[in-house]
């Protein structure tokens, strides 16, 4: 009975080591096209964060362009701005005309953060393996 459980503990202890084995041998083979998948995931997610925040830190300004061009035109009469385009006496510049121009100064600010912080995707384009073992550090921290 005793050398019938070593036999059987002794198969048991193989079909394991071979499965881990199989399972070592699978994990080796799909490093390479995991790595991949993670440097490509990541250059794209990088390089769109990258555009839509240098099309936003473009826009940023023309839309607080268009709105100073249209309050800069105003002329002082009476201790009042007049607006030469529809004659509308106002005391200031309108408080939405000044929320466009504060969220424009917002946007243009974050977008500017925005493109200096996603340049991983140069870091990936131009060094991978510096960029892998980076992203590894991080991932231990």
């Amino acid at each position: 009975m005793d050398e019938r459980a070593n036999k059987i503990l002794v198969q048991l202890l193989q079909k394991a080591s071979d499965g881990i084995d199989s399972a070592v041998a699978f994990s080796q083979a799909q490093i390479p096209d995991v790595v991949h998948q993670l440097l490509v995931w990541n250059f794209v997610s990088s390089a769109l964060a990258m555009m839509v925040g240098l099309v936003i830190s473009c826009g940023m300004p023309l839309v607080a362009r268009s709105i100073l061009i249209r309050y800069g035109k105003a002329k002082v009469k009476d201790e009042t701005w007049v607006i030469e385009q529809s004659f509308d006496y106002t005391k200031s510049m309108s408080f939405p005309a000044f929320m466009v121009l504060f969220f424009c100064t917002g946007a243009f600010i974050i977008s500017v953060l925005v493109v200096i912080n996603s340049m991983d995707w140069l870091k990936i384009w131009l060094a991978p393996k510096l960029y892998l073992l980076e992203y590894a550090a991080s991932l231990i921290k």
